[in-house]
């Protein structure tokens, strides 16, 4: 009878501890995501304060540092930014996996703000707000900036697409001054990708004041 009595407490806490760890694993997956949202955005907002290093440099204007292809985070070239879907992130020089959880990535080498076509790639993120995930709620016309922090190159939204993953020719360039904008079409698995296509306005001299007037 003990015996008996002894086994079913041992059974009672042995599924007390499993109950209880279940639920720590539920509250865990329900928490995680939004951490891991956390981190993602406060690490764009680290990187956003970041500066290209020639910014820095104190040899002569004619100088330029070489940035590596493909970078890290730390290999700021630039800021892009789409004020009417509130993105704002920074320019990475290459698209590795590091650099795209931290902002826009270029995916050639010496890409040049307001010449050719300059290509953006970004993440499309299961939270709508970060990196690349409201691309498809741009609309023609819209306003997309870029600046290198000495300049501000501006232009304007002529085209949206979806179109399959293999179709890598909207990256190449077309004989004029454009700017290519894409990501997933969804946060999951997929073959299809949606792409802004912008032509260039103009450029004109960076300040604080003016990026953060930007509409």
């Amino acid at each position: 009878m003990r015996n008996a009595k002894s086994r079913s407490e041992r059974l009672r806490k042995v599924l007390l501890i499993f109950i209880s760890l279940s639920i720590l694993v539920g509250v865990c997956s329900i928490i995680y995501p939004f951490i891991h949202y956390a981190n993602e955005a406060q690490q764009i907002e680290n990187t956003l304060e970041k500066k290209p290093k020639n910014i820095h440099s104190t040899k002569t204007k004619t100088s330029k540092i070489q940035v590596p292809f493909p970078g890290t985070p730390d290999d700021v070239l630039g800021k892009v930014k789409i004020p009417s879907v509130s993105i704002e992130l920074p320019i990475l020089n290459g698209a590795t996996e590091e650099n795209l959880k931290a902002g826009a990535t270029t995916l050639r080498e010496n890409q040049k703000m307001g010449k050719d076509n300059y290509s953006l790639a970004g993440h499309h993120m299961k939270k709508e707000d970060l990196l690349f995930g409201r691309l498809d709620e741009i609309e023609i016309d819209d306003s997309i900036y870029l600046t290198d922090y000495q300049f501000i190159y501006q232009y304007q939204v002529s085209n949206k697409e979806l179109v399959d993953d293999t179709q890598i020719e909207i990256l190449e360039d077309h004989g004029f001054q454009e700017i290519t904008l894409f990501t997933c079409d969804k946060p999951t698995a997929t073959e299809k990708r949606t792409v802004i296509h912008g032509l260039y306005k103009k450029a004109f001299k960076y300040s604080d004041k003016q990026w953060e007037g930007l509409n």
